[in-house]
């Protein structure tokens, strides 16, 4: 089900409207007039923000509806879409199948895919948005944190994340902190760090004894949590942006 709601700090939560979509969601996005869903069936929903009203898919897979000569989309499960801020009819879809999509949700299903880049394994909330800027966070061995051009959907740079040869970084989360810094969390060093983009250097690391599974960032405040059932919580210091625990 997906469900709207209306909030009011004193009278508490009223529900607006609900969809049974008839398939588990495993991402979400909203923007000001649309959400985005990504289905246990590969598909990739958009419903009305303010009704929960089925607007379209975007892409379309095999079903009895389309064959899979027609098939254009993910052809495995999708863990991550991802409105892009500055623009409310298109966002981003990935998964496991090594391919990130950039959708405009305005155009027919079969012609909604603008751009397409190959190589990023996404098992996780692993896409982030800055301009024209995207940032992939993969599940591999190395190069798992880099950053694309949406325009061209060309690779603009590997950011390092591993510390030493020896370790994998295996990554499922990303966020931006801002235009020169990033804060990403995997499971091969089962620590989240946050890392300079313009120098490399690695200016925070959060260390756990699990894997991280999701990170984010707001108003100077980085955030970090997984398996170990730990939240960690920094900020950067005025002087010299560094982080700091709180």
């Amino acid at each position: 089900w997906v469900k709207s709601f209306s909030h009011d700090l004193e009278d508490g939560v009223e529900e607006l409207s609900s969809i049974n979509l008839d398939s588990p969601i495993y991402s979400l996005d909203t923007s000001e007039n649309y959400h985005i869903c990504a289905l246990d069936t590969r598909q990739i929903v958009v419903l009305d923000a303010l009704r929960a009203e089925y607007v379209r898919d975007v892409g379309r897979i095999s079903t009895e509806q389309y064959s899979e000569q027609e098939e254009v989309g993910h052809q495995q499960r999708v863990t991550c879409v991802r409105f892009r801020p500055d623009n409310r009819y298109q966002c981003i879809s990935a998964g496991w199948d090594k391919t990130v999509y950039l959708w405009d949700i305005r155009m027919e299903p079969a012609k909604a895919a603008v751009r397409t880049i190959k190589g990023p394994k996404v098992c996780g909330d692993g896409l982030d948005v800055q301009g024209d800027i995207l940032l992939s966070a993969s599940f591999a061995t190395e190069n798992a944190l880099q950053m694309w051009d949406l325009g061209s959907g060309n690779l603009i740079q590997s950011i390092r994340y591993r510390e030493n040869e020896n370790e994998a970084e295996y990554l499922y989360s990303c966020r931006y902190v801002d235009s020169s810094r990033v804060i990403a969390g995997g499971s091969g060093s089962r620590d989240a760090k946050v890392i300079n983009t313009k120098t490399g250097v690695i200016e925070g690391v959060f260390y756990d004894t699990k894997p991280i599974h999701s990170v984010g960032y707001c108003g100077g405040k980085v955030a970090a949590g997984g398996v170990s059932c730990y939240a960690h919580v920094g900020d950067f210091s005025v002087g010299s942006g560094y982080l700091r625990d709180p």
